[in-house]
């Protein structure tokens, strides 16, 4: 959930005063008996589970880390697939 992202860049952001690169990488799929906007495919956020791991955790983890970021002028680069055209 978006709560264990926003605990991990707090820790993140505790160690590491700079931060000089930051690869944000998901991987999450439906299973082959779930069909986009199951129930059981909801995370805590009431969002959908994929829309929330794939992309709001991105967003979440970068924007936090940003002033780490920004302070060594690092990069950010996040990957995804195409899976998200089903959702």
């Amino acid at each position: 959930d978006l709560d264990s992202v926003s605990h991990s860049a707090n820790q993140i952001i505790d160690r590491f005063d700079r931060i000089d690169f930051l690869v944000n990488n998901a991987g999450l799929t439906y299973r082959d008996d779930f069909i986009c906007g199951d129930e059981r495919m909801k995370a805590t956020n009431g969002q959908d589970l994929l829309f929330t791991v794939n992309y709001l955790s991105h967003f979440l983890l970068t924007e936090k880390l940003l002033p780490n970021l920004s302070r060594a002028k690092g990069r950010v680069v996040h990957l995804t697939s195409t899976y998200h055209w089903k959702v």
